[in-house]
């Protein structure tokens, strides 16, 4: 019979195995050789067993979407209805109402919680199902015919939103993904609609917030996160949407002093600022994961303010294009955001023909043709204007371009 070999394992330190094993020596664990296989046979006729001493680990993914038992689920379920109607009975003893929309409220914020302890299925889609309620109630009145009203608890249904968006990212679900993301959607445009802005104040911090969301989706597609290309996607949709809207103002003829009109709310002035700053920390995360250059990341900071500053700041637009003779702001600088959508419905084309994504592609071109039916009108035929469409579009591209160009290299 041939030698036999035993691995060498973490109990071998202990002194209880020390003893059982004696004076026995201990073998090397052999390796598994490249040219034969798991299982072989020795010259005599003894099997031989070859090991492999690299450790084995299981995807990601498979860690992630191992099911709980049901037992579990209906547990967690019938804990956090319990919850929410101890805390309901307790601030009724208190004399402290609760209304629907404190309940839905409150039901959104135990299911975060219960997830972040256990991880499960069950308690997102609690959180997700009180904020569904929430939101439906709370845009009621406006198929009633009636003044819809700010929602309640206000301040921290962002928090909530981008919990739950954390969440359905964290377990890897589809299902959940969609419906945090559709609801992300209609809770902004509810703060929105309440904040009292001007459209165009209310496209640039849209633009603002959609930009940071393709950055930091593009931060995650890096390191290979789930949702990344479809956060990545609906930022840039959300991003031109903002665009649009700012672009609409400045393509106007009639002449207007301030698209503010003044009114420049906080909500504007943090939105904007930490829409900033996330597209800022995407941008180092990128560089980092070597994607963007320090130039890089300097002109996605710079350029993504554009917008925001010529809403804030009109007479400093109209100073710049009036060092041009014969040109004018309105409708000047709405061609030059027109080229920047178009050049930007360019890049999105090439990526989706590179990575072979059709979704891409369909969009990209659906930009393109509209933003061409947009710009391209009788009364902008003259040839000051096709000149400043022409060059805003060769610089954009080129821009885009000097962006992307690191990411390209390397991929």
């Amino acid at each position: 019979m041939g030698k036999t070999h035993r691995i060498k394992s973490a109990n071998d330190n202990s002194p209880r195995y020390a003893r059982r094993v004696g004076q026995r020596g201990i073998a090397r664990p052999q390796r598994l050789a490249a040219s034969r296989p798991a299982f072989a046979t020795a010259a005599r006729g003894t099997p031989t067993t070859y090991y492999s001493t690299k450790p084995t680990q299981l995807p990601r993914q498979s860690l992630k979407t191992v099911a709980p038992s049901k037992l579990k689920e209906i547990a967690l379920l019938l804990t956090m209805i319990a919850l929410t109607a101890a805390i309901v009975i307790f601030a009724a003893s208190q004399d402290i109402m609760l209304t629907l929309f404190d309940i839905l409220a409150l039901d959104s914020i135990i299911g975060l919680l219960f997830y972040a302890g256990s991880r499960s299925l069950m308690p997102i889609m609690f959180s997700l199902f009180g904020s569904a309620c929430w939101a439906g109630l709370s845009i009621l009145p406006l198929f009633q015919g009636q003044a819809l009203t700010p929602p309640a608890w206000g301040a921290i249904i962002p928090l909530i939103a981008l919990g739950q968006l954390w969440a359905a990212t964290d377990l890897r679900s589809r299902r959940s993904f969609v419906i945090a993301g559709v609801l992300a959607a209609v809770w902004c445009a509810l703060l929105a609609f309440h904040a009292a802005l001007p459209a165009a104040a209310l496209g640039s911090l849209i633009f603002m917030l959609g930009v940071a969301q393709h950055r930091l989706g593009k931060a995650a597609k890096d390191r290979d996160h789930f949702g990344a290309d479809a956060h990545s996607l609906i930022g840039w949709i959300i991003a031109i949407a903002g665009a649009a809207m700012v672009q609409y103002h400045w393509l106007d003829f009639e002449p207007h002093a301030n698209l503010t009109d003044g009114r420049l709310s906080a909500l504007w002035i943090w939105g904007v600022g930490l829409c900033a700053l996330a597209i800022l920390v995407s941008s180092l995360m990128r560089y980092r994961a070597h994607k963007i250059s320090a130039l890089g990341i300097f002109i996605v900071s710079a350029v993504s303010l554009i917008l925001p500053f010529s809403v804030s700041r009109p007479d400093i637009i109209d100073q710049v294009f009036a060092e041009i003779p014969g040109l004018s702001a309105v409708p000047s600088f709405g061609l030059v955001i027109g080229a920047a959508i178009i050049a930007s419905a360019i890049g999105m084309i090439v990526n989706g023909l590179r990575r072979n994504q059709f979704a891409f592609v369909i969009l990209g071109a659906i930009v393109f043709g509209l933003q061409g039916l947009l710009i391209f009108q009788p009364v902008m035929a003259s040839f000051d204007f096709a000149v400043i469409a022409v060059l805003s579009l060769i610089g954009a591209l080129a821009i885009g371009g000097l962006v992307a160009g690191r990411s390209l290299s390397d991929a």
